[in-house]
Formats: C-alpha cells, structure tokens, sequence
C-alpha cells in the first residue's frame, strides 16, 4: 500500500464554518455555513482526562503495586483567528447578532451573546491547507482537508489600539456521530473523532464572503 501522507502541512488556504443542529447533524437551510479564505489560524491542542494510578507499597516502602490506567482522549482546545472584523462570521463562530441597517440589506456591525442567549448546538469547522514537500507544494494530492466536527467558541480578549487587533475565538471541540459527510456531502471517511484529516486531490471550496445555505443531503 502506497503512503500517500508524506508532506507538511503549509498555508492555511480556506475555512468552512457550519452550523450544527440539536442532533449534532449539519443545520439545512439559509445562512448556516461560511467558506473565508481570510482564516489566520486554528489551533488545536488534543486535552486528555486525569489518569488514576493503582498503588501498594512493602513494608520496606517500595512499590509492589503500580498500575495506571490509559489517557483518554476527551476532545482538543482550539483557537481561530481570522483576518478582520466580519460579523457574519463572528455570529457563526461565537454567537451574537448581525446588526444591520437600511431594511436589514446592509451588515454594520456585530454585537457579542446576551446573558439569555440560547445555548449553541455548536459548529463544525473544516480548514484546507496545502501540501509541501522540499521547495514546493507537491503535485500529487496537493491539500489537506481537517475536519473538526463539533466545536463550541466564544470570542477572546480585544485590544483596541494603534495596531491590528487580534479577532480570534476559543472553546473546546469533542466527537460528532452525526456529522456524517459533511454540510456539502464532500467527506468520504469516518467523521465521528474530535479532529481528522486527509490528503485530496479536490480544490477547497470557493469563498463566500457571507451567510450560504446548508443544502438538503442528496
């Protein structure tokens, strides 16, 4: 069998954000999925649970006993940055309101959750990078598509100075037995885990710079 994954993954190119339903499924209708080609970073760090260790010791105080049980996986920290101040998709990252102007036509501005806001079913966010190997990026399955099925964000902290401020979003991530193929039906693996990834010949999705639907699984 041919290893297909020997590259590094480079540049972030394209995010799709997506709005998650009760069952955890992608939410169908309007204004439920995002694709930026204005994504900074997504960070991600695995969080295990406290192992417990089983131990006894002789009369002479060493141990005799030692058993510890196996780390579990429980999901991943994440941070997402993205490039400016969109509040399209600040509202589908972290909650809040699109505010709006003129009929509701023109988005002006976002304002952060209320106290008795709802709480969030949760999104799913899919990143696309390229695949490098030496002085280039390889011509044979070309991208890396990371899926995160199920994360939960809030905005972080803002610095408002002379300089670009930091528009970022943490929270947690964790398993999703519902997320099946995806928003678009474009995932053709396993998607229950709290991150996986592949190699793919396929061009990441074109940018929407707004709100698109979710369409009804074929």
């Amino acid at each position: 069998m041919a290893d297909a994954s020997r590259a590094i993954s480079l540049y972030a190119v394209r995010m799709r954000v997506t709005r998650l339903g009760p069952s955890g499924a992608p939410l169908v209708g309007p204004d439920n999925m995002y694709v930026t080609d204005s994504l900074v970073r997504v960070d991600y760090t695995p969080a295990y649970n406290e192992t417990d260790a089983i131990t006894k010791t002789n009369g002479r105080g060493g141990l005799c006993l030692n058993v510890r049980s196996k780390k579990q996986l429980t999901g991943v920290e994440m941070t997402v940055e993205i490039c400016d101040d969109d509040p399209m998709l600040s509202e589908l990252l972290g909650g809040g309101t699109v505010l709006t102007t003129g009929a509701g036509a023109d988005v002006v501005g976002y304002s952060l959750p209320l106290g008795d806001d709802p709480e969030s079913n949760g999104v799913s966010v899919e990143v696309w990078t390229e695949a490098w190997a030496g002085d280039s990026q390889v011509a044979d399955l070309p991208y890396f598509h990371y899926v995160f099925p199920k994360a939960t964000l809030a905005p972080t902290e803002r610095t408002l100075a002379g300089e670009p401020g930091e528009v970022a979003f943490e929270g947690s991530g964790g398993e999703n037995r519902e997320w099946g193929e995806g928003p678009v039906g474009d995932w053709a693996f396993a998607s229950r885990a709290a991150m996986q990834w592949v190699r793919t010949s396929a061009t990441p999705p074109a940018a929407t710079n707004g709100y698109v639907p979710v369409p009804v699984p074929a």
